[in-house]
C-alpha cells in the first residue's frame, strides 16, 4: 500500500491510497478529495481482473 497527501486548489487536502498485489499490479486506487470547507468526496477504482 502506498499513500500520498497533497494540498488541492480549494485549500483542502487530497489523499491517494494505492494497493498492489505481490507482483506489483495495481489492485485499487482510492482518492479522497477534501475541500477547506464542506464534505469530502471519495473515488474508488478497482481493477477487477486482478482478483481472478
Amino acid at each position: 500500500m502506498i499513500q500520498s497527501a497533497a494540498k488541492n486548489h480549494l485549500g483542502g487536502t487530497d489523499y491517494v491510497t494505492n494497493t498492489y498485489n505481490f507482483r506489483g499490479k495495481l489492485l485499487t486506487s482510492t482518492r479522497v478529495h477534501t475541500p477547506a470547507t464542506g464534505a469530502a468526496i471519495t473515488i474508488v477504482v478497482i481493477d477487477r481482473p486482478g482478483y481472478f
